[in-house]
């Protein structure tokens, strides 16, 4: 693997562990204000941006 895809890979390793983060930060939100939705349309959109960038890495495990 090339040094540049290791450096991307690692990127995308950084944006996952701070989507789960806000994640968690939303699931938390949405038990305390269940009446919002917008903890729940963020916790969509993160996993939904894991997915799409997961695709462009070929881990087609985490993309499923």
């Amino acid at each position: 693997m090339l040094a540049e895809d290791l450096a991307l890979l690692e990127d995308f390793r950084r944006e996952v562990r701070d989507l789960l983060a806000d994640t968690d930060a939303a699931f938390l939100q949405l038990e305390r204000d269940g009446g919002d939705l917008e903890p729940m349309h963020a916790i969509f959109r993160a996993f939904h941006t894991v997915k799409g960038n997961a695709a462009c890495f070929g881990l087609d495990r985490v993309k499923q």
